[in-house]
C-alpha cells in the first residue's frame, strides 16, 4: 500500500498536473505560504486577486456590466467595490450557464471536465479554481492530522453505473487516483449493512467523509443492529449539508473516532474546516466570504447573517457575493489553535433528504440531484414523498420537445425507489439572467 501511495503521490499526480494543466503544486504552496501570514498581508494577496476578479466580471459577465463605472475604483479599493454589488442568488447563473458570459468563449470551454461532471453542468470551475480548492483541502486536513491522499472511503449516495457511464468513469478515476472507496451505491440498504461495516473495518482506510445525514441514517442502522462496531479510520469527516449538534455526537459514538466539519459546496469546494479549538477556520487564500442581511448589507462581526461567497480563482464562471442559503456569524479574534484569520461560527443551512421505499432502503436527495443533472434540457427537479408508498416527482423543462427526457428521468427515480408509486408533473417555463 505504501509503494501504491509513492507511487500516485510522486507519479500519478505531477503527470496528471502536467497533461491535464493543472496547476496544484503551485496551488499548494501559494496555500502553504499564506498559511503563516499576518491578516494585514491576507487582505493584501486578497485585495490582489479581487482586481483581477473585478476587472474579469465587469468585462465578461453580462450581468456585472452595469457596474463597470466602478472599475476605476476597483484598482484601488477592490474590497469597497465588491460590497457595492449585489449579492448573486443561486438561480442567477444555474438555469443557463452557458448565457452566463458574453464573450465568445463559453464557461464549458473554459472549465476543467472534473468541474463538469460534479456540479451537474450548473456552475463550472477551471483547473486553476480545481487545483486550488484540493490544496486548501489538502492545507486543512493536514492540520487535523489527515492526509488527504491516504486511503478513505466516501459515502454520499451515487448515481448507478448504468444510468450516466460518463460520471461512473470518472467516479473510478478518482478511486484509481485518490485511494478512495465508494461502497454506498445510490441507497442505505438494510441488507447491505454488513458489507457497508466490514469496509469500514479496512485496515488502510485513513478517514471517512459523507454527508451528515447519511452518516446519521448508517450510524442508526449499525445501532438497530445491535452489532459492536469501530472503524479504522482516525476521523469522520460530514460535509455537504448542515452537521447538527446531534448528530456530529451520535456519529462520533458508532463511530469512535473524531468528527469535523468541512463547509463546502459543489459550486466553490471547501470553504472553511472544523477546528477543535471552535468555529471553522476559512480558506482565505482561495475565497472571501460575507455576511450580508436580507439586502445585501454587510453585517458587523458576530452577527448571524447569509453567507456570500466570492470565488478568487475561478474565472470559467466568475462570480461576486454569491449566496450560498446559508446561515452563520463571522469572528476575527484569534484562535486557541493559533491561527489568526477569520472563522465561521454558528453555521447552519438546508438539510438533504433521505427517500424512503418499502424495503427499508434510503436514497439520498443527492442522487436524484445527481440524476437530473445528466439531461441538459431539464432546468429543475423535486422530488416530493408523501409517505414510504407514494412520492411525485416535479420537473420543469427549458423547451417542450425535450418531454422525453422527462420521462426518461422519471423512469430512473422509479427504478432508484422500487416499490414507491412516483407521480409525474411536468411543466416548461422560460427563465432570463439577471442580478
Amino acid at each position: 500500500m505504501d509503494a501504491m501511495k509513492f507511487w500516485i503521490t510522486n507519479g500519478l499526480i505531477p503527470a496528471r498536473d502536467l497533461l491535464a494543466g493543472y496547476s496544484l503544486r503551485s496551488a499548494r504552496h501559494a496555500v502553504a505560504a499564506a498559511m503563516h501570514v499576518t491578516p494585514e498581508e491576507q487582505l493584501a494577496l486578497q485585495e490582489n486577486l479581487l482586481r483581477l476578479l473585478l476587472e474579469e466580471c465587469f468585462e465578461s459577465v453580462e450581468a456585472y456590466r452595469p457596474y463597470r463605472s466602478l472599475r476605476h475604483h476597483a484598482r484601488t479599493q477592490p474590497m469597497s467595490v465588491l460590497r457595492e454589488i449585489p449579492p448573486l442568488a443561486r438561480p442567477n447563473f444555474r438555469k443557463n450557464p452557458d448565457a452566463y458570459r458574453h464573450q465568445h468563449v463559453t464557461p464549458r470551454q473554459l472549465a476543467t471536465p472534473a468541474s463538469q461532471l460534479t456540479a451537474g453542468y450548473s456552475y463550472l470551475r477551471t483547473k486553476t479554481a480545481w487545483s486550488y480548492d484540493e490544496a486548501a483541502s489538502d492545507s486543512m486536513l493536514s492540520r487535523l492530522g489527515i492526509d488527504m491522499m491516504a486511503a478513505h472511503v466516501e459515502l454520499r449516495g451515487h448515481l448507478p453505473s448504468t444510468f450516466f457511464a460518463k460520471e461512473w468513469a470518472w467516479r473510478g478515476k478518482q478511486a484509481f487516483s485518490k485511494n478512495v472507496l465508494y461502497p454506498l451505491g445510490a441507497a442505505i440498504q438494510p441488507a447491505k449493512l454488513s458489507a457497508l461495516v466490514e469496509t469500514l473495518k479496512k485496515p488502510e482506510l485513513a478517514y471517512c467523509i459523507g454527508s451528515p445525514s447519511v452518516l446519521s441514517a448508517i450510524a442508526t442502522m449499525i445501532e438497530a443492529a445491535h452489532t459492536p462496531f469501530r472503524t479504522t479510520c482516525k476521523a469522520v469527516l460530514c460535509s455537504g449539508e448542515t452537521l447538527t449538534p446531534a448528530e456530529k455526537q451520535q456519529i462520533a459514538s458508532v463511530f469512535g473516532v473524531p468528527v469535523y466539519n468541512v463547509y463546502s459546496t459543489s459550486d466553490d469546494g471547501m470553504l472553511a474546516c472544523d477546528c477543535p479549538q471552535g468555529g471553522l477556520h476559512i480558506c482565505e487564500d482561495n475565497v472571501i466570504i460575507d455576511i450580508v442581511d436580507g439586502s445585501g448589507k454587510l453585517l458587523p462581526m458576530g452577527q448571524e447573517g447569509q453567507v456570500a461567497v466570492t470565488n478568487l480563482h475561478n474565472y470559467a464562471m466568475p462570480r461576486l457575493r454569491f449566496l450560498t442559503g446559508d446561515k452563520a456569524a463571522l469572528v476575527d479574534a484569534p484562535c486557541e489553535c493559533g491561527r489568526t484569520g477569520k472563522r465561521l461560527v454558528g453555521l447552519t443551512g438546508t438539510k438533504h433528504t433521505l427517500y424512503t421505499a418499502p424495503d427499508g432502503r434510503l436514497v439520498p436527495s443527492r442522487v436524484v440531484a445527481l440524476a437530473a443533472a445528466g439531461y441538459p434540457s431539464i432546468n429543475c427537479c423535486q422530488l416530493e414523498q408523501q409517505d414510504p408508498q407514494r412520492a411525485t416527482l416535479v420537473i420543469e423543462l427549458k423547451t417542450r420537445s425535450a418531454t422525453d427526457q422527462c420521462t426518461a428521468l422519471h423512469r430512473q427515480i422509479c427504478q432508484l425507489l422500487p416499490g414507491v408509486l412516483i407521480d409525474l408533473n411536468c411543466s416548461v417555463t422560460n427563465h432570463s439572467l439577471k442580478v
